[in-house]
């Protein structure tokens, strides 16, 4: 709880809590370490809005303050306690086992190959931008000829080589 999270970090832990409920059909028991050192209400409210059922704050052990108490030692053992209950109720629902499975596979598979497409489509944008700066610097002293490769580009038809 001591510090904020980003808007790219709440896209991050949404996509996650979603994966985890979609592999597992429980939703993430959300633990916020540092409780005194910042804002937990404001963390936790973030943390509600995405999704989440269960947080618990919790104060740590440090080398500066280790001794037990009976409030960090409570927070704990309510960590603890949601996790078994969610076993016990999840337990207690109807199942399909094979369903289930087959599904979690299609999920993965499917997780996978949008990672693989994620991954590839940075790496074209890193060579299109390193190919950019490579004529840029080819032609920065010459704006002219610049303009006469683009127009070049835009004659052979490939977009992706003309350059801002």
């Amino acid at each position: 709880a001591r510090q904020q999270i980003s808007e790219g970090e709440k896209e991050d832990v949404k996509t996650f809590m979603e994966n985890c409920i979609k592999m597992t059909g429980i939703v993430p028991i959300i633990v916020l370490t540092f409780k005194t050192k910042g804002d937990y209400l404001e963390v936790e409210k973030i943390f509600r809005l995405m999704g989440a059922e269960m947080v618990i704050a919790i104060e740590n052990y440090t080398p500066e303050s280790h001794k037990k108490t009976l409030g960090r030692t409570t927070e704990i053992l309510m960590v603890i306690d949601s996790a078994l209950r969610n076993v016990r109720f999840h337990l207690e629902q109807p199942r399909d086992p094979r369903r289930e499975r087959i599904e979690r596979k299609k999920f993965m598979f499917n997780y996978i190959h949008q990672i693989e497409l994620h991954h590839e489509r940075k790496k074209y944008e890193r060579e299109i931008s390193k190919r950019d700066r490579y004529v840029r610097s080819v032609f920065e002293h010459k704006p002219h000829e610049l303009w006469q490769y683009n127009e070049m580009v835009k004659t052979v038809g490939s977009q992706d080589c003309a350059i801002s």
